[in-house]
């Protein structure tokens, strides 16, 4: 303690000596000391705030894109089963096999495949605790693909013990039901002959839906028959001997059919519930990522808050500014999420949005009538050979910019670019009945901004215009970088119209023609050979009427 005591006389010595001016400017560099301390852990925690902030989100997007990635599989993978068992019913095992099994196990390796990615992903040292609780669920989950596999290829032997492997079961057991009629045929007891036609029905019913109402009907229809054959007097000792055998021989198809599909049922939906918990898990547990950050940021805010109380008491003003700053990276996460809202928009319409968002799954939906328009910007590919590169992309992204913002404005969904043709459809996401005159009315406003670009840049570029109307499939696909995209025939039709038209004309289909004539003008160019559709009758739009 003396120590201590000299050093603090000291010290109080030499503070005394100095004159004022000097003791300020001594404490004003000690503050500033402090108050750069303070600052550079400001910087130093804002850092670290926006690094976990970063991490959270991306790893979020990643192993949510994962999950939908193998929920997709999943669906496959079942449709495979349901197909497996329907071919082995109309035509026969050995065919079954070889259209089904080697999809299925691919499937199922894929399954893995991206279990183990999810694995690797929630292993990494960056991951909360518990994602990283959530590898032993993994690892029984990946026992119970195991499982599900090896029950599936139970079910395919029981399958092979059924009967014939080249034929379905459907024809071997209408054939064993031919050879039922043959041994009764000739009897004189109408009431067999009628319940052998009821036995015919009921069988065809039970393997068109395979209800149990059905299943519980053909039962109580093969009881009577028995009895009947066995009463019939008609018969003799070996026709009923024979009719009884071959009776039971179906009726145990029957029940082995009806086993074997409920095996394959409970193994499918086993696993499917298996499934959905792992999903759903993994779904809520990206989302507690975010609140991990969430809760780093508070930590981290409530040590800055101490420290800057502690030392900066003389500079209270200050501290409420450093404060202040700090506290804005607690809105780092949701600018985060807000920034990955906007790009999810910027991708898909915000309907289609909303849906992957409330009920992940693959989306197609049907149109019964929609316009779509393809446009292409001439004389662009002999410009690219005078320009630069960059001069190239600036223009086009201009004349693009453009497009962009009057499709906005008519309520249209631009659906993409592909080199300087631009994609773009009436009627969906969200239905409209004048889909066909807003797209009309689309086509003349991109001639008009292409005509002010050639006058502000002293270019000679030109649009070729295709529009057709009618149906198409519409939705997302993929897993990764996914898009929303077109597919039909009327697609095709419009992209023809496109190609096969003339420089500086939009040119329509009859379809679009029919419901736009009174509305605008139009000149007959008449037929011409379209690829893939021969001779097809179209117009030339020329503006409003």
């Amino acid at each position: 303690m003396l120590p201590l005591n000299l050093l603090s006389k000291d010290v109080d010595k030499t503070w005394n000596q100095q004159s004022i001016s000097r003791r300020f400017k001594l404490a004003s560099v000690t503050l500033l000391g402090l108050v750069t301390g303070v600052t550079l852990t400001s910087l130093i925690s804002l850092h670290f705030v926006r690094q976990k902030t970063e991490l959270a989100m991306v790893k979020c997007i990643e192993l949510q894109q994962l999950v939908f990635k193998m929920n997709q599989e999943l669906e496959e993978t079942n449709e495979l089963e349901q197909g497996f068992f329907q071919e082995i019913l109309t035509l026969g095992v050995e065919r079954a096999r070889q259209n089904h099994l080697k999809d299925h196990d691919n499937n199922i390796a894929q399954i893995q495949n991206i279990s183990q990615q999810i694995r690797q992903l929630i292993q990494e040292q960056n991951s909360s605790r518990n994602l990283h609780k959530s590898h032993d669920d993994l690892s029984t989950y990946n026992q119970a693909i195991e499982q599900y596999h090896t029950e599936f290829q139970q079910s395919d032997q029981i399958a092979e013990e059924l009967g014939n492997k080249n034929i379905g079961l459907i024809t071997e057991n209408q054939e064993i039901l031919q050879l039922l009629h043959k041994n009764i045929q000739y009897t004189e007891n109408v009431d067999v002959i009628d319940v052998y036609h009821d036995l015919i029905a009921s069988a065809q019913a039970y393997f068109l839906t395979r209800k149990p109402i059905e299943q519980q009907n053909l039962n109580l229809v093969i009881n009577q028959l028995e009895e009947l054959i066995k009463q019939d007097i008609y018969l003799t000792v070996d026709e009923t001997e024979q009719a009884l055998n071959y009776l039971s021989r179906s009726e145990l198809y029957f029940q082995k059919i009806g086993l074997l599909e409920n095996n394959i049922n409970q193994i499918s939906e086993k696993f499917k519930k298996e499934s959905e918990v792992i999903s759903n898990q993994l779904i809520s547990l990206s989302n507690e990522e975010i609140q991990f950050a969430h809760q780093e940021i508070r930590r981290t805010s409530q040590q800055m808050t101490v420290i800057l109380l502690s030392s900066v008491i003389a500079m209270v003003t200050l501290s409420v500014v450093i404060w202040r700053s700090f506290q804005s990276a607690l809105k780092q996460l949701e600018v985060e999420q807000e920034k990955s809202e906007r790009l999810l928009l910027n991708i898909l319409p915000e309907s289609i949005a909303l849906r992957l968002k409330n009920k992940p799954e693959t989306i197609a939906d049907n149109f019964e009538e929609v316009t779509v328009l393809f446009a292409d910007i001439a004389g662009f590919t002999q410009l690219s050979a005078k320009i630069s590169p960059t001069e190239l992309v600036n223009l086009l992204n201009e004349i693009f910019s453009e497009f962009d913002q009057i499709t906005t404005q008519n309520n249209l969904e631009k659906i993409k670019t592909i080199g300087d043709a631009y994609l773009v459809v009436g009627g969906l996401p969200n239905p409209r009945s004048d889909h066909a005159e807003a797209i009309a009315k689309l086509a003349l406003e991109m001639q008009n901004k292409l005509i002010e670009f050639n006058q502000k840049h002293d270019h000679n570029l030109q649009l070729r215009i295709g529009i057709n109307t009618g149906p198409v499939v519409a939705g997302v696909i993929g897993a990764k970088k996914f898009i929303y995209d077109l597919w039909g025939d009327t697609v095709n039709i419009a992209s023809r119209m496109e190609s096969h038209g003339i420089i500086g004309e939009i040119q329509v289909t009859e379809a679009t023609y029919q419901r736009l004539q009174d509305k605008y003008k139009f000149e007959k160019r008449g037929l011409i050979n379209v690829k893939g559709k021969g001779e097809m009758s179209t117009y030339f739009l020329k503006g409003i009427a």
